[in-house]
């Protein structure tokens, strides 16, 4: 995602966050910041960036072969995995919610009575977590300033990787019934109050929905312009003036 940071002599910066989040991993474990600078926005805009604490100041004119973009972005990513794995990272943050690691008292035994308890011991099972408290967790692990708040696209992401049956347009009558701030934050503690309740309630009419044969036609972008056409104008000039203030 991106944001903007400030001003600074009339140029406009900008830092945009690139991961590589997955279904299995929808919280990525290392993030890449490019940071962008606008000079002259309102007349002839020149944009510059650099990636993470480098020096080399990137153009349009001067910048990386097309196509390598993506490769270096992958490169940085894959670096910070690996930097990870070689030294102790653990931030506070995660040391409240990566599970204390249990030393077993050092003994004397032989190898094979060792080896016979390990094959015959079964496993102790962990009690299931409800859906709210899985959904809670989640939440939790990507709010790292535990400020019970998500970006718009990071909830509809997380909600998205959630092995719930959901489709993307439940997802957004979900999201849309939550409070936005105007700096794009949610407070997803009155969803996870509403859980597991809000999710049975789209599930069960998604469900009448198909059992009734619907959708039973196609809307073509060609007629969405012709009854929306105002509103997406208004809705592009309002958005041209928030990124020229």
């Amino acid at each position: 995602h991106t944001v903007m940071t400030g001003t600074q002599n009339g140029a406009l910066t900008f830092q945009a966050h690139f991961s590589a989040p997955t279904h299995i991993m929808p919280v990525p474990e290392a993030a890449v910041r490019v940071y962008f600078e606008v000079v002259n926005p309102l007349a002839t805009p020149r944009i510059t960036w650099h990636f993470e604490h480098e020096c080399i100041k990137h153009t349009t004119e001067n910048t990386l072969k097309p196509g390598e973009v993506q490769l270096w972005l992958d490169k940085l990513i894959q670096d910070k995995v690996y930097l990870g794995k070689l030294h102790d990272l653990t931030t506070p943050f995660e040391q409240t919610r990566l599970p204390p690691r249990v030393v077993s008292p050092v003994t004397e035994i032989d190898e094979d009575e060792a080896s016979k308890q390990q094959a015959t011991a079964s496993p102790t099972p962990e009690p299931e977590l409800s859906l709210q408290e899985k959904l809670a967790n989640t939440f939790d692990a990507a709010d790292e300033e535990e400020e019970g708040v998500l970006l718009h696209f990071e909830l509809t992401q997380l909600l998205a990787a959630f092995p719930i049956e959901l489709t993307a347009w439940d997802i957004k009558l979900l999201v849309s019934g939550l409070i936005e701030e105007p700096d794009g934050y949610i407070d997803y503690m009155p969803l996870l109050e509403a859980v597991p309740e809000c999710f049975d309630v789209l599930i069960d009419r998604r469900k009448r929905y198909t059992e009734a044969g619907r959708p039973t036609g196609t809307i073509s972008l060609e007629l969405i312009d012709v009854l929306f056409l105002d509103e997406l104008h208004g809705c592009e000039q309002r958005l041209g003036e928030l990124l020229t203030v």
